[in-house]
């Protein structure tokens, strides 16, 4: 007899019935472990080395939650971090291509985007770093500043800006951000 199929949030029921996860979250899991970028349980980790030796590897969409808002909207992101491609590299790092950086509102608006052309992101530490060009923008427009070389540190939410730093402050706001 086949046990009864239920959603991932039911609770288990009485009995020696086993739960088997659906496929689509395994797979899920399966591929961000691959990245480096899960840790599965306390016992079971994924080591930074197995992280080391995946390459040749690409993964479409790449989007990870940086940084949450603390209570009472510990349920709101506060930093994401998405990519149109993503490639492992050596040392737990992930090359992305066309990468953007979102700072959010606790109401979950968009306060501040940062694009590029590419960057690396760094698994163990979540800092973004890259020689290409940054464009920040403020999601009013009154401010928007960009320049060549940058890291952005997650424990202190910064971005450094190296070289050929432009920046212009309006006095008016502009519409909205561009996609």
């Amino acid at each position: 007899m086949e046990p009864e199929r239920r959603s991932p949030d039911q609770r288990e029921p009485e009995g020696n019935q086993t739960f088997r996860p659906p496929r689509r979250l395994v797979k899920s899991l399966l591929a961000a472990a691959t990245l480096g970028l899960v840790t599965l349980s306390p016992h079971l980790e994924i080591s930074h080395s197995h992280a080391q030796q995946v390459t040749g590897m690409r993964a479409s969409h790449f989007r990870v939650q940086l940084e949450t808002y603390p209570p009472p909207f510990e349920r709101q992101i506060k930093t994401l971090l998405e990519g149109s491609q993503a490639e492992p590299q050596p040392g737990g790092k992930v090359l992305l291509s066309q990468p953007s950086l979102k700072y959010f509102t606790t109401n979950g608006t968009v306060e501040v985007q940062a694009r590029s052309a590419n960057c690396l992101f760094d698994t163990m530490s979540h800092n973004v770093s890259s020689t290409n060009i940054l464009q920040v923008e403020m999601a009013n427009g009154k401010f928007y500043t960009e320049g060549r070389g940058f890291l952005m540190r997650r424990t202190n939410n910064s971005i450094f800006l190296s070289n050929e730093v432009h920046t212009v402050i309006r006095l008016t706001a502009r519409k909205s951000l561009k996609p």
